[in-house]
């Protein structure tokens, strides 16, 4: 005669086996796959799209966010930032395989309270070469 609780412990740790390999064997391709049909062209999306993509995603996050966030000091890294810190800095067409790198710093832009990034606003440099020069005089 068997025990029951060993049976039962064998078929546990079987289905958790089983069940863990299912998970482990399952990628993210397919979303990414979507994420290129949506935006992108030739199973690829440019760096501008993937701009539009973070925008996208931290402007339609839930207000609740901004409070007691503990990433409200963290600062929005741009797409560019993003791309230099895994190493694609050069690269202006992404493919699934990138998006699979950058996934969790795209994720991470709906935490920061500090997106969607916004570049550094330049103001022209005002050229007063060409304006006359009005002189005072004096009339006694």
């Amino acid at each position: 005669m068997f025990d029951v609780k060993w049976l039962t412990a064998c078929v546990l740790a079987f289905s958790a086996v089983t069940h863990t390999v299912k998970v482990t064997e399952r990628n993210g391709q397919g979303f990414l796959e979507n994420v290129l049909h949506y935006y992108g062209e030739n199973k690829s999306i440019t760096t501008e799209k993937l701009e539009d993509l973070l925008l996208l995603i931290s402007t339609r996050r839930s207000e609740s966010v901004t409070e007691e966030n503990p990433l409200q000091d963290k600062e929005c890294p741009s797409a560019e930032q993003i791309l230099s810190h895994f190493g694609f800095s050069n690269v202006t067409e992404l493919t699934v395989e990138h998006l699979e790198r950058i996934c969790p710093a795209v994720l991470t832009q709906v935490l920061l309270p500090s997106c969607p990034y916004v570049g550094p606003i330049t103001v022209p440099a005002v050229d007063y070469s060409d304006h006359m020069t009005f002189s005072h005089s004096s009339s006694g």
